[in-house]
């Protein structure tokens, strides 16, 4: 998207409200899994550890590229400066009739330098950051969907320690009440559990989605970037090995 449609799309959905009752979560078949599957259960707990381990690197790979790209901003500053120097210098030489060439090109080969730690600032403060950025982003909302879960299953269990503690305080209570509120109890509890194996099954799905996503994501923008990248690269290279070249001259 352009920067201007990117926006709007953000405040789109920066608004939509988070769904919280079963009935309004929304399904291309019309039917939700709300089956307990054993081997989602276990599965859902090794993917709650990845994914803490992914948003901790994601969040040191985010600071140590700003760091990066903060002192490339300097080099190239300041090689822009050295460059400026070295220009002011093969003037001065070349005004008072001193052929000395190689001031100039010291002034060429450090402002080359600088134009090649602008692109690569440029490269990581925009493709691979921002990329970066977003990808650790929807780590987030995964793990929301674990909390989701986690949240459901202690009310899942709070029923059912309840319908325990209901049980065995049978004989203080009158039949026809504790039967009533036994059935009441039984009934929460079964919603309760349809929707925690229901938010299971869902972080699981939605992980294993989000991981394919990821990959071809992954291998869509670097293919396309690496022979733009690296064309660029080795042009400005280039460029630098003649200047280096020219100090033989």
């Amino acid at each position: 998207k352009e920067q201007n449609e990117f926006n709007i799309l953000k405040l789109k959905y920066k608004n939509i409200k988070k769904i919280v009752e079963l009935k309004n979560f929304p399904s291309l078949n019309g039917e939700l899994d709300t089956t307990f599957y054993q081997n989602n259960f276990k599965l859902l707990l090794k993917y709650q550890k990845i994914v803490e381990k992914k948003r901790s690197l994601f969040i040191k790979l985010n600071n140590s590229i700003k760091d990066v790209v903060y002192q490339m901003e300097n080099l190239n500053t300041k090689m822009n400066q050295l460059g400026e120097i070295f220009q002011d210098l093969s003037s001065l030489y070349q005004n008072n009739k001193e052929n000395i060439d190689y001031f100039s090109n010291f002034s060429n080969y450090c402002k080359s330098l600088s134009n090649i730690y602008n692109m690569e600032k440029s490269f990581l403060k925009i493709d691979v950051k921002e990329f970066f950025k977003y990808t650790r982003l929807e780590l987030d909302e995964i793990e929301k969907l674990f909390s989701d879960y986690k949240y459901a299953k202690i009310i899942l269990e709070g029923w059912e320690n309840n319908i325990i503690s209901h049980k065995k305080n049978k004989l203080n209570s009158k039949e026809e009440y504790y039967e009533f509120e036994l059935r009441q109890k039984q009934t929460e509890k079964d919603k309760a559990k349809r929707v925690c194996c229901f938010l299971q099954n869902r972080a699981c799905e939605e992980y294993l989605r989000i991981l394919e996503l990821h990959k071809n994501r992954f291998k869509k923008l670097f293919g396309a970037l690496c022979p733009n990248v690296t064309a660029t690269y080795q042009k400005e290279f280039e460029n630098l090995i003649k200047l280096i070249n020219n100090f033989n001259n």
